[in-house]
């Protein structure tokens, strides 16, 4: 059996936001980019996370953003690889819809992402939904990182299975 290679749902999110921070029409922007790139993984996370509450501004809403739709990208590739392991194939265009991503304090008072998706796919263009929320901590964390893995696994396995239906 062939050994696939995935990138993990930190590495995706890092890469989504280092092109969009690059990308970024904001100077300001580009230039917090610059001291996030010399930094480890786990610290560019961190400073993302924290230097949040002490922007204003334009730069205060590209950064959220920015954090908002790299999770959300990070999210989709991850629930996409799952799904192609259990041999299910989008189907159309748009196959995957994006719902709300959002920066928000969560019950504990941490800031946290979250990102909701529907993805749909072959056979009997079956509709996945995957929701999922992280703070800093979960995206630099191997364990919770592995935890947030099988939450979207088990979210998709959960709808695989053909429900009871009423008729």
């Amino acid at each position: 059996m062939e050994q696939r290679a995935y990138l993990s749902l930190q590495t995706l999110f890092l890469k989504s936001a280092s092109k969009l921070l690059q990308e970024s029409p904001l100077l300001e922007v580009k230039e917090y980019y610059e001291k996030l790139k010399s930094l480890v993984p786990y610290r560019r996370i961190q400073y993302m996370f924290e230097k949040i509450p002490f922007l204003h501004g334009e730069v205060h809403g590209e950064m959220i953003k920015i954090l908002t739709s790299s999770f959300g990208y990070a999210v989709k590739e991850r629930a996409l690889t799952f799904l192609e392991d259990i041999k299910f194939v989008p189907n159309r265009r748009p196959y995957v819809l994006c719902g709300p991503q959002t920066y928000e304090l969560n019950e504990a008072g941490e800031f946290a992402v979250t990102a909701d998706l529907s993805v749909t796919c072959y056979p009997h263009d079956t509709v996945f939904f995957v929701s999922l929320s992280a703070t800093q901590y979960d995206l630099i964390s191997h364990a919770t990182l592995k935890m947030k893995d099988q939450d979207i696994q088990s979210q998709i396995h959960a709808q695989k299975e053909p429900r009871n239906r009423i008729s």
